[in-house]
């Protein structure tokens, strides 16, 4: 299970951004900090701690996250297109990789992918990110399958506040 809650917090902010004409998505920028009380880690530990600053640059956004799940403080930036889109984002100080491909629609983002650890393959990922009709709550939850070891699969609906 251990191996599964640090690969969480290298799961970076998935972009939703829209490219559906008739319900543009809502830009995400701003700084984003996760609502421990009304998130759900699927039996792993929570985190004491995670927030995201997201800024648009064109067809990007850059993602800088900060989180400290016991293991100390981490911090991944990562970059996600606006709009429908593939990814790879590496964490080099972890030997790690996530290929994502994301699909918009509105405010909703759906994505899949899988996780690396020193180029093998160690889990697969799906799930879906969602914006709060009033958009001040954004709602990713994730769905990971480890590979390998003896872990089960592990459901994640992580909350997160857009500060003031």
């Amino acid at each position: 299970m251990r191996f599964v809650t640090r690969v969480f917090f290298i799961v970076p902010f998935i972009s939703t951004t829209p490219l559906v004409a008739q319900s543009p998505a809502r830009d995400r920028s701003g700084t984003w900090v996760l609502d421990i009380q009304n998130s759900n880690f699927g039996g792993a530990p929570a985190p004491a701690s995670d927030s995201m600053t997201i800024t648009r640059s064109g067809t990007m956004y850059q993602v800088d996250q900060y989180a400290n799940a016991g293991t100390g403080a981490q911090h991944v930036s990562s970059q996600w297109p606006v709009g429908d889109g593939q990814v790879t984002n590496e964490v080099p100080e972890q030997g790690a990789s996530m290929h994502s491909t994301i699909t918009m629609r509105g405010d909703t983002a759906t994505f899949t992918g899988e996780i690396s650890l020193q180029g093998q393959v160690v889990a697969t990922q799906s799930g879906r990110e969602s914006l709060s009709p009033d958009g001040r709550t954004m709602t990713r939850v994730v769905d990971i399958q480890p590979l390998i070891g003896s872990s089960g699969p592990l459901h994640i609906v992580a909350v997160y506040l857009k500060k003031h």
